[in-house]
């Protein structure tokens, strides 16, 4: 008698196989988009706080008196400010020109004597809100947005508050 698979045997064993292969697809599809969707997020996260460590930087040097918006608990979409650039042997401040930050399109752009220049791409939103209860405390709020090639548009949104001088 010769030995050999019969044609259900051989058609049971490729079925096998290719349920094994789809598991495995699977898996790998999700590792994949897993990865990437991780990727863009980890990247918004780094736009978003290096632009906040940025302006946190120069906001903190300036002074209450010098911010374009009030202690009135709202949010305002920009900020004018100015920074300190020398100090005198009498000890009087020489102040800069106005700084602004503001958004434009999805660019976090900086300007100072009519020069702009882009902080950070991918910005969604930017807001600047101070307390009536604290007004020496700027609360400085972005979000950052970007879409994936395998899903949906990923979103991160930071928020720092920065104590301000007298």
């Amino acid at each position: 008698m010769k030995k050999s698979f019969t044609l259900i045997e051989t058609i049971i064993s490729l079925l096998i196989i290719l349920v094994i292969m789809a598991a495995v697809t699977g898996v790998m599809y999700a590792g994949r988009n897993s990865y990437y969707v991780n990727k863009v997020k980890i990247d918004l996260f780094q736009k978003a706080r290096n632009s906040l460590r940025r302006m946190e930087k120069e906001i903190i040097q300036s002074r209450n008196s010098f911010l374009s918006i009030p202690a009135d608990s709202n949010n305002y979409d920009y900020l004018t400010f100015k920074l300190p650039e020398s100090i005198d042997d009498s000890g009087v401040v020489t102040w800069s020109d106005d700084i602004t930050y503001f958004l434009s399109g999805n660019e976090l752009k900086r300007s100072q004597n009519g020069i702009s220049y882009v902080i950070a791409s991918d910005i969604s939103s930017l807001s600047f809100k101070r307390e009536i209860s604290s007004p020496s405390v700027l609360e400085i709020s972005v979000s950052a947005l970007e879409s994936t090639a395998f899903s949906a548009p990923l979103s991160v949104d930071l928020t720092v508050e920065v104590k301000l001088r007298n």
